[in-house]
């Protein structure tokens, strides 16, 4: 890929010069797009963050890193078990 990680683009951006209203919509739009594709192919990424949003150079948004995805209903890891980075796990999984 030829871009940059979301991570790191967002931190080209300040306060005073924050990301751009129609950038941003852009992004959120393409990320939402690309969970629903997930989503209906019945799969869980479970480790979606900003370092794992590639925002190509053409300004096409691309989830990546699927090493720890699920299939939905699937029960092939461990009951209780919390996979996927701690910052980012959503609070439905923590009860």
């Amino acid at each position: 890929l030829k871009g940059t990680p979301l991570s790191q683009f967002v931190q080209n951006f300040d306060p005073l010069n924050p990301v751009p209203w129609t950038v941003a919509e852009n992004v959120l739009r393409q990320i939402c797009r690309g969970l629903r594709a997930i989503h209906n192919a019945k799969l869980v990424h479970r480790d979606l963050k900003p370092e794992n949003i590639f925002l190509e150079d053409d300004d096409v948004v691309k989830i990546t890193d699927f090493g720890v995805v699920r299939l939905s209903g699937s029960s092939l890891t461990q009951t209780h078990a919390i996979i996927g980075t701690l910052d980012y796990v959503p609070p439905e999984v923590w009860n």
